[in-house]
């Protein structure tokens, strides 16, 4: 029994949904910096 009430499967999906995500973010970021740099 872990803490969530969430069986090993759906523990993974979340995380891998949330680390999946935060790439996304970072990418964008580093997406708009490059291209900011590369305009001017």
């Amino acid at each position: 029994m872990n803490i969530y009430g969430l069986n090993k499967k759906e523990e993974y999906y979340a995380l891998s949904f949330l680390s999946f995500k935060l790439l996304n973010y970072f990418m964008f970021i580093l997406l708009n910096k490059f291209i900011k740099n590369s305009v001017c």
